[in-house]
Order: C-alpha cells, then structure tokens, then sequence
C-alpha cells in the first residue's frame, strides 16, 4: 500500500485502518453468535473488496484494497491492518463491543476530517459512501439473536444505530 502524497504518515494510518474497523464494528455492534459473526467477517473483506468494481475511478479506494491477483500482497496489507488495529484496541483498553463503536465512530470523524482536507470532494464522497456500504454489507450477512438460525431479525436496532451514527459522523 503506497502513501499517497497528500496525507501524512499518521493521517494516512487512520484513514487505511478505517474500512476494516468499520467491519469489525458493524460485525460487534450486536451479537450475532459463533457462525453470524464469522459471516459478518466474511462479508466485511468482501465488503472491502467490491470497493474496487463499485468505485473503480477511486484513487483512494485504489490505493487502500490491493488486487485480488496479487494473493501475497492481499494477506500482507490484512495482516498489517489487523496489528495496527489490534496495537490501537489495547492501547485504548477497548474490551467490548461497544467499545469498538465507540471508537470506531470516534475514528471515522477524524477520518473524515482528514479526508475533506486531503480529496477532492467527489473522491471524498465515494470513500464516504464506500465506508457506509461495508457497515451496510456486513451489518446484513447474518442475523442477530436467533438460535441455531432460526428466528432473531436480520439487522438488530444496535445495528440500525451503528449504521446511523456512521452516516451522520461522515456526512
């Protein structure tokens, strides 16, 4: 992942960890069980990934989803976000889902500060859209408080609110 010219070093960190902390939020934002959460995992790096077929003009996007093709690459940039998110949860002491919101939410403001003053406001509006489609596509992959698949809702109101706080931290 190559740091783009108009963003610092720690401005970019913030920005790159922002798609997979929105994941694990949506994902934590309600409990979904052993498999719902692994399907709302699932659906984050797709979630991720699609950001390349539904923004393809999108340099930003361009340079925080790498290639499918380039499989090494992939697993690298994963790996390297997942330290540096994980290296923030504990140096915040985050232990819970709610936590992990909060902080999530808390991020993507100072995200989209950095990104109102670094973009292009139509580049500005895609990452912000991008941002809102992973929550959504993740936030919809399982079902919350069903009991080996039968019954609960598909999207939980703490779920609903997630999604909600989101949208209104980065419009």
């Amino acid at each position: 992942m190559t740091l783009p010219a108009n963003f610092s070093e720690a401005d970019w960190k913030i920005v790159s960890s922002l798609p997979s902390m929105v994941g694990g939020a949506a994902a934590l934002a309600d409990n979904s069980g052993i498999f719902g959460t692994l399907k709302e995992s699932m659906a984050n790096v797709r979630a991720i990934m699609e950001g390349l077929k539904t923004h393809p003009d999108n340099e930003l996007i361009k340079a925080l989803t790498p290639s499918r093709e380039n499989a090494k690459e992939l697993k690298e940039m994963a790996l390297a976000r997942r330290t540096e998110i994980m290296n923030m949860l504990k140096e915040r002491g985050v232990q819970s889902g709610e936590a992990m919101v909060a902080l999530t939410l808390e991020e993507a403001g100072r995200a989209n500060a950095i990104i109102d003053a670094n973009t292009d406001p139509n580049t500005a509006a895609e990452f912000k859209a991008w941002i809102i489609e992973i929550a959504t596509k993740v936030v919809n992959s399982a079902k919350e408080g069903s009991k080996l698949g039968f019954g609960g809702v598909l999207v939980s109101d703490k779920e609903k609110q997630f999604i909600e706080d989101l949208k209104n931290v980065l419009c």
